[in-house]
């Protein structure tokens, strides 16, 4: 058997399909190009560095494929609006990275929305990247800010009310010393009517004392 019945196909195209499985996490390079690649090389006119491009190229076209699939499906990009987007594509990044990417552009998405539903949002005042954390802060400063708003309102409408019994409350207070005054008037009239009584008596006695004195000379 020719010692060339074991060297791998000789098209760029074969030599790349064949190292897709010798990728690094980033599928920039291969791990592993041994000299039977060199020599395959040889034979068909290419790199090493032709070799890994054009393996990056085809892993990176099923990669984002698949994520760009999962990012539809899930209608990310419709549900972030205006902010922009951390998944952008592939290249260059691990599987990890890209996960991440869009797992935060999910959470973004699912903040924005909670955000868009309380009073006083502004999509148009977000910073485009702003993050989940960014976008749930100021969801929290809205609601605050309502809260103390409508916490304001009843402190005014509590001081009307109190204004309101601070007033009903002198009047009742007027009232009761009107009373009082009108009571102690009428004791005084009454004392000095029954001063009056028992002046008059006291007299009436001191007269019908003389009359009796001056009838016993008689």
């Amino acid at each position: 058997m020719s010692i060339f019945s074991l060297l791998p196909g000789r098209s760029l195209e074969d030599a790349a399909v064949r190292e897709l499985g010798q990728l690094n996490d980033t599928r920039t390079g291969t791990k592993n190009y041994n000299w039977q690649d060199h020599v395959g090389g040889f034979f068909g006119g290419y790199s090493k560095e032709d070799v890994e491009k054009r393996a990056e190229e085809i892993a990176n076209e099923k990669l984002k494929r698949e994520f760009d699939n999962k990012y539809a499906n899930l209608n990310t990009r419709d549900r972030l609006g205006e902010l922009t987007g951390n998944y952008k594509g592939v290249k260059g990044l691990t599987r990890a990275d890209i996960i991440a990417a869009q797992a935060s552009d999910d959470q973004r998405a699912n903040q924005l929305e909670a955000y868009k539903q309380t009073k006083g949002a502004n999509v148009g005042l977000l910073d485009p990247t702003i993050s989940s954390s960014g976008i749930q802060g100021a969801t929290t400063r809205l609601v605050n800010d309502e809260l103390t708003r409508l916490e304001n309102k009843s402190d005014s409408r509590i001081d009307r009310q109190d204004s309101l019994a601070n007033r009903r409350q002198d009047f009742t207070e007027a009232q009761a010393q009107r009373n009082l005054a009108y009571q102690n008037r009428v004791l005084d009239m009454k004392d000095a009517r029954e001063a009056r009584n028992a002046r008059d008596k006291q007299l009436l006695m001191i007269i019908q004392g003389l009359n009796s004195f001056g009838q016993g000379f008689q």
